[in-house]
C-alpha cells in the first residue's frame, strides 16, 4: 500500500487529489503544517513506496526520514513536482509528465538508484549552492514565486549580480586542491538543475559516486568557471557565507563533504514512455 507526504501549501488539481484519497489510507497520508513534519513521517510511515507531493524543499525534509532508516528499510520514493522550481523532478525526467499520470501509472515508471550528498548530519537530495545563487533563493520573494514560478529567481538574481559580494573559499580533493581564492558563488550537485531549471551542472544525473563541483572565481576573470569531479571534498569558507540546500537555507558549515552512492531508489518513467 503507497504513502503520501503531501506540501500543505501545494496546489494539487481536484482529480489528483481525488486520486490520493482513493489509493492511500487516511492512516498512510500526511500533510505538512511546518518545519519538520515530511521528516517525521518519512521516518516513520510504514510502505513499499513513499510518494512525495511538493518541491524541492520538501523532498530535502523527506529525505532526511528517509535517511534515518537502514538502508534495506528504505522505501521506493515517487516524487510529484507540485513546487516552485522542482529542480530535482526536472533532473530526473518527471517535468514532462503530469502529476496525475506519475501517480497512477498511466505512464509506465522504473525504479532507479539515485546519490545523495551529505552536509554536515544533513543529506542533499540535489544541490549545495553557495554565495551568491543560496541569497538569491532565500530572499526572493513568496508572491513572486507564486506568481512567476522558477522564473522569479533568475529575476532576483539579475537584480543582485552586479552587486554581489564575494567570498574567500578553498575547495580540496583527494588529489590536491581545486580552488583557493576569492569566488562568486561554488555548487556541489548530484543533479544537473538550480534555480528554476539552469544547468549548473550538466554533467550530473545523481549517480556516478561522486559530487560535480562548479566555482565561479571573482575579479577580472568573471566568466572563468572551476569544475572538478569528487567522490569527497573538503571546503573551507566564511560563516557568513550563505548556503542553501536543496534551496533551503542552513548555518550549518561542515568541513567534509562526501557522496552516497545509491542512497536511494527513486521512480522515473521509462525512456519513452511518457
Amino acid at each position: 500500500m503507497p504513502a503520501l507526504i503531501l506540501n500543505g501549501k501545494a496546489t494539487p488539481s481536484t482529480e489528483l487529489l481525488d486520486a490520493f484519497a482513493h489509493a492511500v489510507p487516511d492512516e498512510l497520508r500526511v500533510i505538512t503544517e511546518g518545519p519538520g513534519d515530511a521528516t517525521r513521517a518519512a521516518a516513520q510511515l510504514q510502505t513499499d513506496i513513499l510518494w512525495i507531493a511538493g518541491g524541492d524543499g520538501t523532498i530535502h525534509e523527506a529525505i532526511q526520514g528517509l535517511m534515518q532508516r537502514p538502508a534495506d528499510r528504505r522505501p521506493t520514493v515517487g516524487i510529484l513536482p507540485l513546487g516552485t522550481a522542482n529542480d530535482m523532478a526536472r533532473g530526473l525526467g518527471l517535468l514532462d509528465v503530469e502529476p496525475l499520470a506519475l501517480f497512477t501509472g498511466t505512464v509506465e515508471l522504473t525504479e532507479r538508484p539515485i546519490d545523495l550528498a551529505t552536509w554536515g548530519d544533513r543529506y542533499v537530495a540535489n544541490q549545495v549552492t553557495i554565495g551568491l545563487p543560496a541569497a538569491v533563493t532565500a530572499e526572493t520573494a513568496q508572491p513572486l514565486k507564486d506568481a512567476l514560478g522558477g522564473l522569479a529567481y533568475t529575476l532576483e538574481g539579475i537584480t543582485r549580480v552586479l552587486s554581489a559580494e564575494t567570498f574567500p573559499v578553498r575547495v580540496q580533493g583527494d588529489d590536491g586542491p581545486v580552488c583557493d581564492e576569492d569566488v562568486l558563488m561554488l555548487g556541489v550537485a548530484v543533479g544537473p538543475f538550480g534555480g528554476g531549471g539552469i544547468p549548473v551542472h550538466p554533467e550530473a544525473d545523481f549517480d556516478g559516486s561522486c559530487l560535480h563541483i562548479v566555482v565561479v572565481p571573482a575579479g577580472p576573470s568573471l566568466g572563468r568557471v572551476v569544475r572538478a569531479r569528487l567522490p569527497t571534498v573538503n571546503l573551507d569558507i566564511p560563516a557568513s557565507t550563505p548556503v542553501n540546500l536543496d534551496g533551503e537555507p542552513t548555518d550549518e558549515r561542515p568541513a567534509d563533504i562526501r557522496c552516497v552512492a545509491g542512497a536511494l531508489r527513486v521512480l522515473v518513467p521509462v525512456e519513452g514512455g511518457a
